[in-house]
């Protein structure tokens, strides 16, 4: 049209690698730089999205960052494995001769140090044990090298009294507070060992005073095993109360192998008796006793065969003052820690803080263990404050018993059932259903010639008498 100016828009060109800019059908925008060429010319593009255009920019611009000065070529493209192949082909063995790393010195294994209890911490701790109703668990575990899973686990009917023979083919473990039963860890887990007479004996006895098919049942659930949470946490109070030195659960098997081996007993058959899958496991975890046995076998040698009759009256005369030591050596003797035992009935307190004591009492009301609890920050007080809890608690129990005794004797009392018959049959005079109410007498009469509980005649009858 004459008069009128034509308006045309050119876009903006972007500079010479600054990248492009653009806005994709989907409505994302998309950003794209050329950060090398293939062999045959065309562009090797990086591209970056973004829902915004001012989201997208500092995108792009971190994007030609990270390639800034770099020329990508088809061979950028090898993966790692394509690119390290290639690597050792072309480039390897004109440039390395020899491996660096063939006078380097691997770090030493670090396993945990053990800590082993002596003959008279183990004596210790089985009197300590047997103060506290623990002892046949852990003379099982001193005996046998069992672990700690495998000895919760155990059933009577894994014990064979006659023979001595013990099958150990399961494990118990503590997985999120719940217990689980497993295969044991490994395939030479599941083996049987003998015990020895003295511990059979023990067994039997102890037999007599469990009423469950395990050999230490819980004393809170029923017909499950211990916790071994909580059995690692008396272990660590006995030993305490015992004045021995703290040791895990685990480490009373490593107290077994190694007196076993001590006392003469060969690898392999320590290695069948504790579930190891070779001896050379056995060997590796042992191996501070195993020196100790070749020096004394050498001594013994150099006193069998020693060519020189003085040094082998001195290493005689060593070797029995050694014997007599060992022989006049013994035990100083150990009374058990006995504690505090507070009477049944009377709950508990423990010190939580440097200041603060906390008692509690936890009587079972209608089946379900009621606890509540009191503070105070001495121990005088707290006892005064959980005595008379106590008595509070009590008498609130007597109350709740003696209301619900009085209730149950309003609603279900013979007088109040028959009673209540006799109104719900005057309801049924004024109809004509003969015999359906000849036939509800017949019932009623025979409900008392069932002998049933009073509480269910009567609850039958207030549903008649509701119907």
């Amino acid at each position: 049209m004459l008069g009128q100016q034509e308006v045309i828009l050119i876009a903006k060109r972007r500079p010479n690698g600054d990248g492009m800019i653009r806005k994709r059908a989907d409505g994302r925008w998309e950003g794209r730089i050329i950060a090398g060429h293939k062999e045959d010319g065309k562009p090797i593009y990086k591209t970056v999205f973004a829902k915004t255009q001012k989201e997208l920019i500092p995108k792009l611009n971190q994007l030609k960052e990270t390639y800034a000065g770099v020329e990508l070529t088809e061979d950028s493209r090898m993966t790692l494995g394509e690119w390290l192949e290639k690597w050792l082909t072309e480039y390897k063995a004109p440039m390395i001769r020899t491996n660096p790393a063939d006078g380097c010195k691997l770090p030493p294994k670090k396993g945990w140090e053990m800590e082993i209890l002596t003959p008279e911490e183990m004596q210790r701790l089985l009197i300590q044990a047997k103060e506290e109703g623990f002892y046949e668990m852990f003379l099982l575990a001193l005996s046998t090298g069992m672990r700690r899973g495998e000895l919760l686990a155990l059933q009577w009917d894994d014990i064979n009294f006659t023979t001595g023979e013990v099958k150990i083919s399961r494990q118990v473990q503590s997985v999120k507070g719940k217990l689980h039963i497993s295969q044991p860890k490994t395939k030479s887990s599941v083996r049987s060992i003998i015990l020895p007479p003295a511990l059979l004996e023990v067994l039997r006895e102890y037999r007599q005073s469990v009423n469950s098919r395990w050999l230490f049942p819980s004393p809170v659930k029923e017909d499950v095993p211990r916790d071994p949470t909580s059995c690692r946490k008396r272990l660590s109070k006995i030993l305490e109360h015992a004045g021995c030195k703290h040791v895990r659960f685990h480490d009373l098997r490593h107290t077994f192998a190694t007196h076993a081996i001590q006392y003469g007993m060969d690898v392999k058959t320590l290695a069948a008796t504790i579930g190891h899958a070779s001896v050379e496991t056995t060997l590796n975890i042992y191996s501070h006793v195993t020196d100790e046995m070749q020096k004394n076998a050498a001594q013994k040698l150099d006193q069998t065969i020693g060519a020189v009759t003085g040094v082998q009256a001195s290493c005689e005369e060593d070797v029995s003052g050694e014997e007599q030591r060992t022989s006049k050596e013994q035990f100083a003797p150990f009374e058990p820690y006995k504690g505090v035992r507070r009477k049944p009935g009377k709950g508990c307190i423990s010190q939580i803080s440097e200041t603060t004591w906390e008692g509690r009492y936890s009587p079972r009301v209608n089946g379900k263990k009621v606890t509540r609890n009191v503070y105070a920050h001495s121990l005088a007080k707290c006892e005064e404050k959980l005595a008379e809890m106590i008595r509070e608690m009590k008498e609130e129990i007597t109350a709740q018993k003696s209301g619900r005794s009085r209730q149950r004797k309003g609603r279900f009392s013979k007088s109040r059932i028959v009673s209540s018959f006799h109104l719900w049959s005057n309801m049924w005079s004024s109809q004509t259903h003969v015999k359906t109410k000849s036939l509800v007498n017949i019932k009623f009469t025979r409900l008392f010639e069932l002998a049933l509980p009073t509480r269910l005649v009567g609850v039958v009858i207030e549903n008649l008498i509701a119907c």
